[in-house]
């Protein structure tokens, strides 16, 4: 197996996991504004995922940059270059505060929905890659 292939792989794991996460977050945010969830537990069960979610896509684009993928990177960059300037600022984690009156801001709704689609369009580009990889790794 090549390191094309491996790294793919890889990225479609990644890309599904992140998808869940952020599909994780929006039911979170749901259950909160319905009251079924106090302000704590949500910053408790969110802020554990903080961290993974924000470093998986750097380390994706460092992968994709190493084995020389360049579209991948591409792809990937964007969103690996927001989240490194989250954990920069340190605005990657919630705060209790944030949650107040029972609301979650607006720009964490649209965080959300936002990276659920990238996410879920970088899982399909992933998949294709993985394809390619393994159907050019069959023709030699």
């Amino acid at each position: 197996m090549s390191v094309t292939s491996s790294v793919c792989i890889l990225a479609v794991l990644f890309a599904t996991g992140l998808f869940f996460c952020a599909l994780f977050s929006i039911m979170l945010f749901s259950e909160f504004e319905q009251n079924t969830m106090d302000q704590e537990d949500v910053c408790a069960t969110l802020n554990q995922l903080a961290l993974g979610e924000h470093i998986a896509p750097i380390f994706l684009a460092a992968s994709f940059l190493l084995s020389f993928q360049g579209l991948a990177f591409v792809v990937t960059a964007p969103m690996a270059v927001y989240n490194i300037k989250k954990i920069r600022d340190k605005t990657y984690l919630l705060a209790v505060t944030e949650l107040k009156f029972r609301r979650v801001p607006a720009w964490r709704w649209k965080e959300g929905w936002s990276k659920l689609g990238f996410y879920l369009l970088a899982f399909f580009f992933y998949l294709h890659c993985m394809i390619s990889a393994f159907l050019d790794a069959s023709n030699y």
